[in-house]
């Protein structure tokens, strides 16, 4: 990981903020991880990409940095998306800006046959069911809370094999209707499975 200095669009005056980022070419789909140095006076807020905003918390064991991570769509054009970060120095309202390129994530094919009704359900028993799953989700995917749980290094949910990873873009009998966003791992029906890092369990 190498440690920059900002530039307002990468002109060479240098400013107050420092931060460390993973990796300046974000495949879609893919996660983007900023660090910044924690430095007296200096107060971290948020970062804005677009109309969304992630805030900025402490890091986990770590209490010399913070850290934001932002996550981009797998439906996200490759271009360069400008980040907008946040922040109070000296209690004074701040606000410095980067660029980060989107590039396309090249991502695997895979071809999975069943039944036409569960491609394209006409029943509308079952469209129901499907729209009310969807919108259940969204609210747990969309919630933020004030604070980060995570506490220690991610671990793996299952120590098996692989059988479908993260990014594959899943073609139902010959369509594609979207990207695989989870890792399947083989098990038994009833085998537990671990919770990557802490959290808090919340009512939708």
């Amino acid at each position: 990981m190498k440690s920059v200095f900002l530039f307002i669009s990468f002109m060479a005056a240098l400013l107050a903020l420092e931060v460390d980022v993973e990796n300046w070419k974000i495949p879609n789909g893919k996660t983007a991880l900023l660090e910044f140095k924690v430095v007296d006076g200096l107060e971290y807020k948020n970062v804005k990409v677009g109309k969304k905003t992630f805030k900025i918390f402490p890091k986990p064991n770590d209490s010399t940095k913070m850290y934001v991570l932002i996550p981009f769509s797998y439906y996200e054009k490759a271009e360069n998306k400008k980040l907008y970060i946040y922040y109070k120095k000296n209690k004074k309202e701040k606000v410095e800006s980067l660029l980060l390129k989107v590039v396309d994530g090249k991502y695997d094919k895979e071809e999975i046959h069943v039944s036409s009704a569960k491609v394209n359900p006409k029943s509308k028993e079952v469209k129901k069911r499907i729209a009310q799953e969807y919108s259940e989700a969204m609210k747990i995917y969309k919630r933020v809370t004030p604070e980060s749980y995570i506490s220690k290094p991610f671990i793996q949910a299952l120590e098996s094999k692989i059988t479908s990873d993260f990014g594959k873009a899943r073609v139902y009998n010959g369509s594609l209707k979207g990207y695989h966003s989870g890792t399947d791992y083989r098990a038994a029906v009833g085998t537990p499975v671990l919770a990557t890092n802490d959290a808090k369990s919340c009512s939708s």
